[in-house]
Order: C-alpha cells, then structure tokens, then sequence
C-alpha cells in the first residue's frame, strides 16, 4: 500500500518523519509540512509519523493507492522532488521524544505481558 499525505494547514514546524528502521535515527527524514505539500510514500517499508508542535489543529488528506505504472504516470505528471533535505530538529527535542516514546513501548510491553500476550510491531495499519 502506499499513502498520499496532502497537508491542508500551514504547519512549517511540523514535519513527517521517515525512518528506514523504526529505531536507528541516522535513516531519518524530516519533511516540512507548509501547506500544499503532497508526499507519497511506501508506508509498508517505511516507518511514518507527524511531529507537530503546538495545540493548533492540522488537517491532512490522507489516500491509499495501489502501486503501479498508473501511480508512477501520476507521480512524473507533476515533476515531484524525489529527496529533501531534513528539515533542522533540535537534538534536545529529539532526545526528549525518543524517551518519551521508548517509555510509551516499554508500558505497552508490560500491559500486554500482562495479558499474556506478546507486542508486534506493525509497519502500516492496512
């Protein structure tokens, strides 16, 4: 499956993050997401997820598409850029994040354990 995001909001200190490998930040992209940004990605092999500071609402379409010769003819009508630079995170707030959501697994973990169950990672909700 692949997924177009369409940012609908002006959000230019929110970004999509992408990683190759959930836990290894060197395979990281940040995406600045000012309005009309439209990026299509392969959410089966990449890890996905919006950083967004601030209390204020973001809107996004958000579309599944199956992957083919008409998706390619799509994505080479509108002269796409295939690599952006990362768009600058403070490595503080990196840090802060990646406790937060080490601690967010670890309870999950226990709470499932608890259960008698197991955690598996899924890379997309499809």
């Amino acid at each position: 499956i692949v997924r177009g995001f369409f940012n609908l909001t002006d959000n230019p200190d929110s970004v999509m993050i992408l990683r190759e490998d959930r836990d290894d930040p060197s395979t990281e992209t940040r995406i600045p997401l000012p309005a009309g940004t439209q990026v299509i990605i392969d959410t089966q092999r990449l890890w996905h997820a919006v950083w967004h500071p601030g209390p204020e609402l973001r809107y996004c379409l958000i579309t599944s598409w199956t992957s083919g010769p008409e998706l390619q003819s799509y994505i080479d009508a509108r002269h796409p850029v295939a690599k952006v630079a990362n768009a600058p995170l403070d490595q503080a707030v990196i840090d802060d994040a990646t406790k937060k959501v080490q601690a967010r697994r670890d309870a999950r973990a226990a709470a499932l354990a608890a259960q008698g169950k197991v955690h598996v990672d899924a890379m997309s909700e499809a």
